[in-house]
């Protein structure tokens, strides 16, 4: 398990709002990290995002319904 990072952080890190990195979740075709809550707070795991990157750059089917 790597450093854990505040979902504020997550999506600084892609450029996106909460509420997308939450979409991103729900979305099984994406399969992004579900993350932990500690305290009711929501944390991702640095080393999951890493490995979700590289399976994105190597999937790029699932991109293509990211978006509407």
């Amino acid at each position: 398990m790597g450093k854990r990072h505040p979902q504020k952080k997550t999506s600084e890190r892609y450029g996106r709002c909460i509420k997308t990195l939450d979409r991103w979740r729900e979305n099984p075709n994406l399969n992004f990290p579900k993350g932990i809550v500690i305290n009711g707070q929501k944390y991702d795991d640095e080393d999951e995002l890493d490995a979700w990157d590289l399976w994105m750059a190597a999937n790029p089917e699932p991109k293509r319904k990211i978006s509407p």
